[in-house]
């Protein structure tokens, strides 16, 4: 790769009438200035064909991408592994290979990505799988290819927010095993996930974090578990961007 190539990554999420698209990731997450622009989506049916995701199931396995990794089309539009092609974590080495892509209703898409350029990738975090360690599970595979929690940045898509997310008195006990419960469980049985999966970054020594521009239940171009949007799923797709 000649050296005057740089490489940056773009990151979208779909809306109904659009996507929005982060260009530069890395830079825009250095400055905290973080603007996005809704785009026509008209090439995402393309786009997800060069995308790999897994059959989520709200866990904390995670795929690690290798570059002769077999792979097939998935009944979502995407590639998926052709061995264990379940999971919600999904991570590649960089320069990508392939677009990364998680499929969200509620749930929280997460871009892992390292300042280094050296790996990037995407969590799939609802309730069940932020239980179950599914963040933590990809920073720790990030560390153990030698990347410092430092290096590491955070950047969240649409997910429910707290003060929208209303869950049962077994999810709140279920939770309570976390000594800081009461920074992310609100009155009313109200859960943020992204304060609690937050809380979970910073403690792991992570500093830079992009909050989530918007609630998947209060705007309504978002598709919502919790509205009644059953069959329809928001796509976060993560992309390498090269330039000279």
């Amino acid at each position: 790769m000649s050296s005057s190539l740089k490489r940056s990554l773009n990151l979208r999420w779909t809306y109904r009438d659009g996507w929005y698209l982060l260009e530069g990731l890395e830079e825009l997450a250095l400055s905290l200035r973080v603007s996005t622009k809704l785009t026509d989506k008209s090439q995402l049916e393309e786009l997800l064909k060069g995308s790999v995701g897994l059959d989520q199931v709200h866990s904390s396995t995670l795929k690690f991408l290798t570059p002769g990794e077999k792979l097939t089309l998935g009944k979502w539009g995407y590639l998926v592994p052709l061995e264990k092609p379940e999971g919600d974590a999904i991570l590649s080495l960089r320069p990508l290979k392939w677009n990364l892509v998680v499929r969200t209703a509620d749930c929280y898409p997460i871009a892992i990505l390292d300042l280094g350029k050296r790996a990037a990738g995407l969590v799939h975090a609802g309730w069940r799988g932020s239980l179950r360690g599914v963040l933590q599970v990809a920073l720790e595979q990030f560390v153990s290819l030698g990347i410092p929690a430092e290096d590491l940045v955070l950047a969240f898509g649409p997910g429910i927010c707290g003060s929208c997310y209303q869950v049962g008195d077994e999810v709140i006990e279920a939770f309570k095993v976390y000594n800081f419960w009461r920074e992310f469980i609100m009155d009313e049985n109200r859960l943020d996930l992204f304060k609690f999966n937050l809380m979970l970054a910073r403690q792991f020594g992570v500093r830079i974090v992009v909050p989530p521009p918007a609630c998947t239940l209060e705007d309504e171009k978002l598709p919502s578990y919790r509205r009644g949007d059953r069959g329809e799923r928001a796509f976060t797709i993560l992309s390498e961007l090269k330039s000279l």
